[in-house]
């Protein structure tokens, strides 16, 4: 009765953790949206898997840069952060997915017509642990009230992104973690409410 899943953050690196992982991918039904973050991107990384066999248009992939050298087989994530719009477009074509490629500018999209979306809110002090799990649940939410992968995509990085800047205004970069993100997600909310 799901009407979206997240899949990743605090799974763990386990084997069997990533069959698990790989089973459910398998076994949920194409239409119910599902958002592979963390470890869930490890596990797909590390199998000898057909994207294509566990992917649906409902996927949303948030791999950081790390996580995008893996599932794509690059040397390191530095090659990934040189080459933000090839790694995305060669993510999008490996995967089918929606990709959510986090960073400073984060790109978003599915559409290889198209140039990625690229994200303006947000600064450094969101590196923090934690931050990626916020995102990806709030990308969750916005899929299970029916948006579109995209649209959810979009939508919970700017908000994501704009509640850190308005924790950095209060906290300092410096002291921001993702409990703050969670704070401010009101402010940033109402922001685009109010427009």
């Amino acid at each position: 009765q799901a009407q979206a899943i997240v899949v990743g953050p605090g799974l763990g690196g386990q084997p069997e953790t990533g069959k698990a992982v790989l089973q459910l991918l398998e076994i949920l039904p194409p239409e119910i949206p599902r958002i592979l973050d963390a470890d869930a991107l490890n596990h797909l990384a590390s199998h000898s898997v057909s994207f294509h066999k566990v992917m649906t248009p409902q996927t949303i992939l948030t791999p950081h840069s790390g996580e995008a050298a893996r599932l794509l087989g690059w040397s390191s994530a530095a090659k990934v952060q040189a080459n933000r719009v090839e790694a995305w477009r060669a993510l999008v074509e490996k995967t089918g997915a929606t990709l959510v490629l986090k960073g400073a500018g984060t790109l978003v999209g599915r559409d290889l017509t198209e140039e990625p979306w690229v994200n303006e809110s947000g600064n450094p002090g969101m590196a923090t642990a934690g931050s990626g799990d916020v995102l990806a649940g709030l990308i969750g939410a916005f899929c299970a009230r029916g948006m579109s992968p995209v649209q959810a995509a979009r939508l919970g990085t700017h908000l994501h992104g704009r509640a850190g800047d308005f924790a950095a205004e209060k906290v300092g970069e410096e002291s921001l973690n993702a409990t703050d993100l969670i704070q401010f997600l009101p402010h940033a909310i109402q922001e685009v409410v109010g427009q």
